[in-house]
C-alpha cells in the first residue's frame, strides 16, 4: 500500500493517538521482498502489540493461513460488490483488516501474500512483525503450532491493535 493512500479506520483517525500510529506505519515501512511492488511495516515484536492481537484470537477475530485468508477477503469483496451495487454508492477506501506476516517466509511466499494485498489494497494493511512463523503460531495456537501468516478481522479490532502500537511506542520511546 502506498503511503499516501493510507486511511486508517475511522475509530483511529478519531483519535489524538492517529498521529502517532500512522508515523509508526510509515516510518518503518520496506519493500515486502527484494523485488516488491507493495511496502508494509515492519515492526519489532512488541508485547503489548501481541497481547492485543491475542484478546482479539479469544474472540474469534484471527484467522490463520493463506488459503483461509485468501477466501475470507475474496467472499467478504463479493459482499462489499453486491452493497455497493445494491445501494447505487461506492464506500471510501479505508483500513479495516491487518495482515500479520512472520518474518521467515520465503520469497515466493511473500510473492502470494504481495498478490493478496494488490487485490485487497483498499481495506488490508500488513505489517511484517519480527518473530518467526513458529514463534508466532505459538501465541496464538499453541507449542509447536506454525503460522506465517494471520489475518485480524473487525474493524475495531484493528482499531484495538494499532492503539496497543500506540501504547508500546509511548511506554518505551521506540518499539
Amino acid at each position: 500500500m502506498k503511503t499516501q493512500e493510507l486511511r486508517l479506520p475511522k475509530l483511529v483517525e478519531k483519535d489524538p493517538r492517529s498521529e502517532k500510529i500512522l508515523s509508526i506505519l510509515i516510518n518503518s515501512q520496506k519493500k515486502l521482498w527484494e523485488n516488491s511492488k507493495v511496502s508494509v511495516s515492519f515492526l519489532p515484536f512488541s508485547g503489548k502489540f501481541i497481547q492485543s492481537l491475542q484478546m482479539e484470537h479469544r474472540k474469534g477475530r484471527i484467522v490463520r493461513g493463506l488459503e483461509s485468508i485468501e477466501r475470507n477477503l475474496s467472499a467478504e469483496a463479493k459482499g462489499l460488490t453486491l452493497v455497493d451495487e445494491k445501494t447505487d454508492s461506492q464506500r471510501g477506501q479505508r483500513v479495516s483488516r491487518l495482515l500479520i506476516i512472520s518474518n521467515d517466509g520465503a520469497e515466493r511466499f511473500y510473492r502470494k501474500v504481495e498478490s493478496l494485498l494488490l487485490l485487497h489494497s483498499d481495506r488490508v494493511l500488513a505489517i511484517v512483525i519480527a518473530a518467526d512463523s513458529l514463534k508466532l503460531g505459538q501465541l496464538f495456537f499453541g507449542e509447536g503450532k506454525a503460522a506465517k501468516l494471520v489475518l485480524l478481522e473487525h474493524k475495531e479490532s484493528v482499531a484495538s491493535a494499532l492503539f496497543s502500537l500506540a501504547e508500546a511506542f509511548e511506554n518505551k520511546g521506540t518499539l
